[in-house]
């Protein structure tokens, strides 16, 4: 145990990109099809928005519009809304809620009025690892800072497995999705691996990762019972290069995947690990002969209910229009249609 994190050694590459300063768009997919989270967002260009320019982290993140905002159905129709969010840094609880109809999640849970949801990301843009975001831990000859938009990590020779890590302050329920842009990771004389991570309050774990050594690059997915066992784990070669690791948890199920710009693409999916409540990790580890690792990442997301289904009364008067809100801030309309011609 180090400052209260256990490190694990049991774990088992990238080329520098630079981010777009244009549209960012990042979605999660539920079992390749519903999807529970997506954000997206402007970016302007980086010196217009400096440390001094911009809003602090904990408040640097706000819905700007829903999708559509104004929209036609039948009378007990459905229609998926998608909530999108401004640039920067942040974590927010949000309030979806309808003058009429029901609200769901995009597995058709729910069904009610009103449904929570929340938003924790980070383009790690201004400089500064805000405490409000995460709580880090930052072994002796390592370092992990914010620089050229990207979060660097450094770790030195050692003698153990070790890692550096930014843990999430906020504590996820329930359905969730969550993804980071691993630009690079690298190890000398042997592995350093890059993970994303979510540790649940009875002690499972699930991550996937990108591992990568001297002619070497693997992606992999694994899950952890309290007790420490592992199970099997999940593999990929993949060549090194930029990667967007996705870690979904729809029940008590973690489905693990990735994607290289082409589509998300499946690594790994754990039935009945655990529903319980848990916290997202970032992490840079050195393995096997713990050599000198080092990490870019950008863009992580996490999210649960920024996309929903809104149904319509089934005894709806065409005509008729209902407010649908993603409060603070968004703000869309329904219309009801004409009733289907009778046969």
């Amino acid at each position: 145990m180090a400052n209260g994190y256990e490190l694990e050694p049991a774990r088992f590459a990238m080329t520098r990109a630079r981010k777009s300063s244009f549209i960012w768009v990042a979605g999660v997919a539920l079992l390749g099809a519903a999807a529970i989270f997506v954000i997206i967002w402007v970016r302007s260009r980086r010196h217009d928005a400096g440390p001094a320019a911009r809003e602090s982290a904990s408040d640097g993140v706000r819905c700007t519009s829903l999708s559509p905002d104004k929209f036609t159905v039948d009378p007990g129709g459905r229609q998926q809304i998608v909530a999108h969010f401004s640039r920067g840094s942040g974590y927010r609880r949000l309030s979806w809620s309808a003058s009429g109809g029901v609200l769901m999640t995009t597995t058709d849970r729910g069904q009610t009025s009103t449904l929570d949801a929340q938003i924790h990301v980070d383009d790690f843009d201004d400089g500064v690892l805000d405490a409000v975001l995460w709580r880090q831990e930052v072994p002796k000859d390592a370092v992990l800072a914010e620089k050229q938009g990207i979060l660097w990590a450094f770790l030195g020779d050692g003698n153990e497995a070790r890692a550096v890590r930014l843990e999430s302050t906020a504590v996820v329920q329930a359905d969730f999705g969550a993804q980071v842009t691993v630009r690079d990771v690298s190890a000398k004389k042997s592995r350093g691996a890059t993970a994303l991570t979510f540790v649940m309050q009875d002690g499972h774990e699930t991550h996937v990762q990108a591992i990568a050594g001297p002619g070497y690059a693997v992606l992999e997915a694994n899950a952890r019972e309290p007790d420490g066992t592992w199970r099997t784990s999940a593999s990929t070669l993949y060549g090194g290069g930029v990667v967007v690791l996705r870690l979904v948890r729809i029940g008590s199920t973690l489905s693990c995947s990735f994607d290289r710009g082409t589509g998300q693409i499946a690594l790994g999916t754990f039935a009945e690990v655990s529903d319980v409540p848990g916290r997202i990790r970032l992490e840079i580890w050195s393995l096997d002969e713990y050599p000198t690792v080092e990490s870019e990442v950008d863009n992580f997301g996490a999210g649960q209910n920024t996309v929903v289904l809104w149904q319509a009364p089934l005894d709806a008067v065409p005509g008729t229009s209902y407010s649908i809100s993603l409060a603070p801030g968004c703000n869309a309309t329904a219309l009801i249609g004409k009733l289907p011609a009778a046969h």
